[in-house]
């Protein structure tokens, strides 16, 4: 019996306290329900959100991607990666620098491309790269698919992803440069001979005289050793251009010079 409101409120507690033991320890099968839906619910929009992030990921590297190809593809020079000694990537300006197809490139190397007198330059590259050089520079001739030849300038450095290191070459045609290099340098030495040598007779003259003489003094002083000179004169050869020309005088030193 329940005699005042103490014991009531005290007895409805008791009550409310076997009531939410019983569904905590023996949920109804109603309650099960809607526990795995509200579960499930906060799953799928978990998921949701998950996957809006990766969608917004994938965008990102796609437009990265873009932008990358968009910028290597238009480059003004040649943008290659070598795996496994095959290119797996070469730009339009390098497959177009050596005439090959983008297809036909990947089943070639640089060695490949390279003339035979260059070819062991190029394999040191690898290893100098991978021994912890920044970048290697190199130029040597390279072959084009139809059957000509070029200069070419490599850049070559370590591309690291992932944990996996890949070479990558920037390359550049320089057979104007290199050709012009070499014409500079036969000027030069052409200028240099004809400062020095007698046009007629092939001789050195008297500017080579003072730089040899100077030069030799010098060596035969630190060595220790005397230096002889040797006086040749013609006699009598203003008598040859009065009597034959100065054409036949000039044969005759010629002559002599050799």
């Amino acid at each position: 019996e329940l005699t005042g409101p103490d014991q009531i409120t005290k007895a409805l507690g008791a009550r409310g306290e076997r009531q939410s033991s019983t569904l905590t320890s023996k949920p109804s099968p109603s309650r099960k329900a809607f526990v795995l839906e509200e579960q499930l619910s906060q799953c799928a929009a978990a998921l949701a959100v998950a996957v809006r992030d990766i969608e917004k990921l994938h965008e990102s590297l796609a437009q990265s991607d873009a932008r990358f190809s968009a910028v290597v593809s238009q480059a003004l020079v040649g943008v290659a990666m070598i795996e496994a000694g095959k290119f797996s990537y070469s730009n339009a300006c390098f497959n177009d620098m050596f005439g090959y197809r983008a297809d036909e490139m990947r089943l070639l190397g640089l060695v490949d491309l390279t003339c035979e007198v260059d070819r062991s330059t190029v394999l040191s590259m690898f290893p100098r790269l991978e021994s912890g050089e920044a970048r290697v520079d190199l130029v040597v001739r390279a072959h084009r698919k139809s059957g000509g030849s070029i200069d070419i300038e490599i850049h070559g450095s370590l591309m690291h992803v992932n944990g996996t290191s890949t070479p990558v070459c920037l390359v550049m045609d320089v057979t104007k440069r290199v050709r012009g290099e070499h014409e500079v340098l036969t000027l030069q030495q052409r200028l240099r001979s004809q400062s020095t040598q007698d046009p007629l007779t092939g001789l050195y003259n008297r500017r080579y005289l003072e730089e040899s003489l100077t030069r030799e003094l010098v060596v035969a002083k630190r060595q220790g050793y005397p230096v002889s000179l040797i006086f040749g004169d013609l006699d009598h050869f203003k008598g040859i251009n009065d009597r034959y020309g100065h054409l036949a005088g000039d044969a005759v030193l010629r002559s002599f010079g050799a």
